[in-house]
């Protein structure tokens, strides 16, 4: 079986920015499509379904169950989706359509129950002939933010690798809040709780902790989004040197399934009415003018709260009062409650508001 490499990030980040300049190194399959595979295959182990918590990321465990067999038709009952995004959102990028191997579900479904340790490569290997058309790869890469699980990860695959890429928590906020508030008109809620009490707890920070405790270990590679959009070939360079792979031909370029350029690259700023760009750009937000839309008292508390971890992976942020910044977040402002719409979304949105209020008040004592 393959060797599995992780790319892991907390989301608007840059690791699908990542994964795409990556594509084309010699031997590897990169899986374009978010993977939450081990939070929910625990789902799945007891349940018919996978939370939406599971779906948002927005749990922190523990997972218990990963080591129970689970039926293959209940896996590929929500793992089939990441077949059909492919159909629909790549495949039909392609002109002339890419030559496609065997169905990777003949491959898959063959086992009548398996684990997560069985079934992800299997799945990653069965997808990656099949849009390669039939060729094998030497390497399995897929993106993840499940930041949490990085420990049940190299617990269940003591060869993987992982590539991290960081991001200032505010920068990374900035994004969250932009897609999902401005972008795609979603409520504060809509993550699962609080969408920047999830971004945190649920994201950010679980993976900060992890690169901290793994500093040392010859498994990770950890890289700045920063670095990467300002050095695109320097970085994937280096990337491949420490991952022992030829780098690929334009390693400045995006494309998928092995080098294959598209009409178009799928849509991922957070800024609506933006084009992705081919080519890695460091300067997207100031080029297209980005809505500015993290408030005082969310830096504030993002650094009160992030302050250590942010440090530790070489960043800066002011240390605010935390009586100012406990102040601030007394009154209600635009963003507490909006894009909601509805009486369950607004009652919703008034338990977020709760939350966040808790929050507040927890890390600026």
């Amino acid at each position: 079986m393959p060797d599995l490499v992780g790319i892991f990030g907390t989301g608007r980040n840059g690791s699908t920015l990542l994964a795409r300049l990556l594509d084309g190194a010699a031997g590897v399959y990169v899986h374009p499509v978010e993977c939450n595979f081990l939070s929910a295959i625990d789902d799945l182990s007891w349940l018919p379904l996978v939370r939406r918590v599971t779906i948002q990321n927005a749990v922190k465990g523990p997972l218990r169950n990963l080591n129970r067999a689970v039926p293959t038709s209940r896996l590929l009952r929500f793992f089939s989706s990441h077949w059909a995004e492919l159909e629909r959102d790549y495949l039909t990028l392609f002109d002339p359509p890419l030559d496609l191997g065997p169905d990777p579900r003949a491959g898959v479904s063959k086992f009548g129950q398996q684990t997560a340790l069985q079934f992800i490569p299997r799945f990653l290997a069965a997808t990656g002939e099949w849009v390669n058309g039939g060729s094998t790869s030497e390497l399995l890469m897929l993106k993840s933010i499940e930041t949490p699980f990085v420990f049940d990860y190299e617990r269940l695959f003591p060869t993987m690798r992982f590539i991290h890429i960081v991001r200032s928590p505010v920068d990374v906020w900035a994004s969250q809040k932009r897609s999902l508030s401005n972008n795609k008109k979603f409520p504060p809620w809509y993550l699962g709780g609080e969408n920047l009490v999830t971004t945190l707890e649920c994201r950010w920070i679980p993976h900060a902790e992890a690169l901290v405790a793994r500093r040392n270990d010859p498994r990770h590679f950890v890289l700045k989004y920063e670095d990467l959009v300002r050095d695109p070939r320097g970085i994937v360079g280096r990337v491949c040197e420490w991952l022992k792979l030829s780098p690929p031909a334009e390693p400045e370029l995006q494309t998928f399934f092995g080098g294959q350029h598209p009409k178009q690259i799928p849509l991922n700023p957070s800024q609506r009415g933006v084009a992705t760009p081919r080519q890695a750009v460091a300067d997207l937000h100031t080029r297209h003018a980005f809505d500015v839309v993290v408030t005082a008292r969310e830096r504030d508390l993002i650094a009160l709260r992030c302050g250590e971890l942010v440090k530790q992976l070489g960043y800066e942020l002011p240390t605010p009062s935390r009586t100012k910044t406990r102040e601030a977040w007394r009154h209600i402002d635009e963003w507490d409650f909006k894009n909601t719409v509805g009486p369950v979304s607004w009652l919703r949105s008034a338990w977020a508001f709760v939350r966040r209020q808790l929050y507040v008040r927890k890390y600026t004592r």
